[in-house]
């Protein structure tokens, strides 16, 4: 899906490769996938993940293709469309978002074996807790004024306010079949993939961006540095 904030953003060049290249590579390295679609309305996205070693895209029609577009038909399209081509029936699948530039082929493996771990799991996907409890969030009021959400809490200690978490942005895993009945990312029955602050960041702005390329050189500088030292 495109972006009017930063153009061309999934194949803006994140540290010299297009971002959609980086869970690209997380994908192939995890050996977990039977089939890897691209979903796309751009032929030169369709030409680039080509040349990063997948044969198989699908251009979205018009329809799916505006900047109002939710994430769950979109991946339903993908879903019927690899059905048609595919005489195997499908049990799991799983949508990355192309600048999902911190996600690892490590973390989707062990998001994989959580969904597989219960016959009840109907989806794990990546979540972060909250930096600050929920309940005692506050708002503007219509007279200008801050007041408490939950005013209840106002005196409640962080360390006994029960910690909320948010959607990462990374991936779901989803039961096929319940995706196709509930036609939802977020499934009934999911399980939390908790990635820390580091291995996640929302890129939606040009600052976004700048900051995510230091974040992500910086773990990178860290994570060779511990090998060595290992």
């Amino acid at each position: 899906i495109g972006s009017k904030r930063i153009p061309k953003k999934n194949i803006k060049n994140f540290l010299g490769s297009p971002i959609i290249s980086y869970p690209i590579t997380a994908v192939l390295q995890s050996n977990i996938f039977d089939e890897i679609i691209v979903s796309t309305d751009s032929s030169e996205i369709a030409d680039l993940v080509q040349e990063l070693g997948l044969d198989h895209y699908e251009l979205r029609p018009p329809t799916l293709s505006d900047d109002h577009t939710p994430t769950a038909p979109v991946v339903e399209h993908a879903v019927r469309h690899l059905s048609k081509h595919d005489e195997k029936s499908i049990s799991n699948i799983c949508c990355i978002y192309p600048t999902s530039v911190f996600v690892t082929s490590e973390i989707l493996v062990d998001a994989y074996n959580k969904i597989r771990s219960s016959s009840n799991n109907r989806s794990c996907y990546s979540v972060l807790e909250n930096d600050s409890p929920i309940l005692r969030s506050q708002r503007v009021n219509p007279d200008g004024f801050l007041e408490m959400l939950w005013p209840e809490h106002e005196l409640s200690r962080t360390q006994d306010l029960e910690p909320t978490y948010k959607d990462a942005g990374q991936f779901y895993f989803m039961d096929a079949p319940t995706f196709l009945k509930e036609k939802k990312c977020y499934l009934s029955n999911s399980i939390p993939y908790l990635l820390n602050k580091y291995q996640a960041h929302d890129i939606d702005t040009s600052e976004d961006w700048i900051f995510a390329e230091l974040l992500y050189k910086n773990m990178q500088s860290l994570i060779t540095k511990s090998g060595i030292h290992s």
